[in-house]
């Protein structure tokens, strides 16, 4: 419900959980590419891609780190078209490098999901300069524990 029509980045996208579940659900995506640093994450993004028939016209899944990547794609059309930014970095947060590309990306919405948050207030201190939070949603995925999942969607001011 709060992914734009257009296209779509997920950043640190590990198997492609998210990216499929948008996929599946939302048809007035444009083109969704999922980033993992991990070569194991994005083979297993593209098996349960394939395991879920999903249209790869629409889906892709790329190995490289955030900052190369989005580097590489600075002037295409795939930003140019840019409307939601998924991140779902680890435990430390987005690096300075990420956060900052977040920024001169400007796009309408960042939604934010963080399995720390100290690292997400840390990050959201920055970001909230050009963002307002739109919903922030806790998810106790591990009942009885101090761990505790965040999601956070922001829209450009």
């Amino acid at each position: 419900d709060e992914i734009d029509e257009g296209n779509i980045l997920d950043i640190y996208s590990g198997s492609g959980g998210i990216a499929l579940q948008i996929v599946k659900h939302k048809l007035s995506i444009d083109k969704i590419i999922g980033i993992d640093s991990s070569q194991e994450n994005i083979n297993t993004a593209i098996e349960n891609c394939e395991l879920n028939s999903c249209n790869k016209n629409i889906i892709e899944f790329v190995c490289s780190q955030a900052e190369e990547f989005i580097q590489k794609l600075w002037k295409s059309k795939f930003l140019t078209n840019l409307s939601t930014v998924i991140v779902d970095p680890p435990r430390p947060g987005l690096s300075k490098k990420v956060k900052s590309i977040l920024l001169e990306l400007a796009v309408n919405k960042i939604i934010y999901i963080s399995c720390n948050p100290n690292t997400l207030y840390e990050d959201l201190k920055i970001i909230n300069k050009f963002y307002k939070i739109k919903k922030l949603i806790p998810i106790d995925m591990f009942p009885h524990t101090a761990h505790i999942e965040i999601v956070c969607v922001l829209e450009h001011r």
